[in-house]
């Protein structure tokens, strides 16, 4: 069984960058991931597998990759 990583990309498993996954501090709030300008669609979210949704987050690099993926 894999061990779940936070620090990782879902997506990518690249290091995702997300302050609140590297801070111990559970109280911090601030991390590139919380900027209300970016968006997380749902059709992203649902290209993930099961076992990583809501336990780490997408890098900005597949967020971004994703934004530009033509739709059909």
């Amino acid at each position: 069984m894999k061990t779940h990583n936070p620090t990782l990309c879902p997506k990518c498993q690249k290091e995702n960058q997300c302050s609140l996954a590297i801070s111990k501090d559970k109280t911090k709030k601030d991390c590139w991931c919380m900027n209300p300008d970016l968006k997380f669609p749902k059709a992203l979210i649902d290209e993930l597998p099961k076992s990583a949704k809501n336990k780490s987050c997408i890098c900005l690099s597949c967020a971004q990759s994703f934004e530009r993926k033509p739709s059909n």
